[in-house]
């Protein structure tokens, strides 16, 4: 069942959160480019210890985290505030003196 008291999203919209997104994709490819970099050209640096952990594991849980971290900036970038202009309704109640 629909909820037919939200308003869709304008073309406007949906072009902004696309845009958002893929921003934000680009950002995490540069981190994932990264570690496929040194990965692939400097395999033996993933073996310094950083913390007494190596650098793999903490180049591989920080990519976890950022995507989470990427996931709630889109979340607050495109979220709906509800309508630009509320309806009319009945005026606020004065305050006491």
């Amino acid at each position: 069942m629909s909820d037919s008291s939200r308003r869709p999203n304008s073309d406007h919209t949906i072009a902004r959160n696309a845009r958002y997104g893929l921003w934000l994709f680009f950002v995490y490819v540069l981190f994932y480019a990264g570690f496929v970099a040194i990965s692939a050209f400097k395999f033996d640096a993933l073996r310094a210890e950083i913390g007494g952990v190596n650098l793999a594991i903490v180049y591989g849980l920080g990519l976890i985290v950022l995507a989470f971290l990427l996931a709630l900036v889109y979340m607050a970038m495109t979220r709906d505030n509800g309508p630009a202009n509320p309806p009319p309704g009945p005026p606020a109640p004065e305050g006491r003196a």
